[in-house]
């Protein structure tokens, strides 16, 4: 686990798996900084996740987690030459909203080696025994196929 710094000591968790071709997948989860004004705190953490998974030579990368994102812009800090936006990529022309009216969570792949197949929203209605939604945040769920070769493009 590793610990993206600044108020919250939010955390992210990286992995790895091999797959059947002998080749390893890199996922992760994170919590980056949640008020609007942390901007340039969430544009570090994002830098961070990159140098942890492209920067250590992965190729074929998943990564999700609530990007607290108040800007339209700020995915671009990852690198969207590298990663792809499931959700936008999948379904441009719906909000995906998981947080009210913003779409905070998020699920990026690696562009080259990962493609896309669908994607949805969970967690939308309450737990029947308790009548309690199973977080403030409504859950994604995405289904990916590894590609067998790495597209030599972006």
């Amino acid at each position: 686990m590793i610990t993206l710094f600044f108020r919250y000591g939010r955390k992210a968790l990286i992995g790895s798996i091999a797959l059947a071709d002998g080749s390893l997948l890199a996922f992760g989860t994170f919590h980056l900084e949640s008020y609007e004004v942390e901007k340039k705190e969430r544009k570090v953490q994002l830098e961070l996740l990159s140098q942890l998974t492209v920067g250590n030579g992965f190729s074929r990368i998943i990564l999700c987690g609530d990007t607290n994102f108040a800007f339209t812009d700020e995915d671009q800090h990852l690198g969207m030459n590298i990663f792809g936006d499931c959700w936008k990529d999948l379904y441009p022309d719906q909000q995906g909203n998981t947080y009210g009216f913003r779409r905070l969570d998020r699920l990026y792949y690696s562009k080259k080696s990962i493609a896309p197949v669908s994607m949805r929203i969970i967690g939308t209605e309450p737990l029947p025994s308790t009548n309690v939604n199973p977080s403030d945040h409504f859950g994604i769920a995405a289904v990916v196929k590894v590609k067998e070769e790495p597209d030599s493009g972006a």
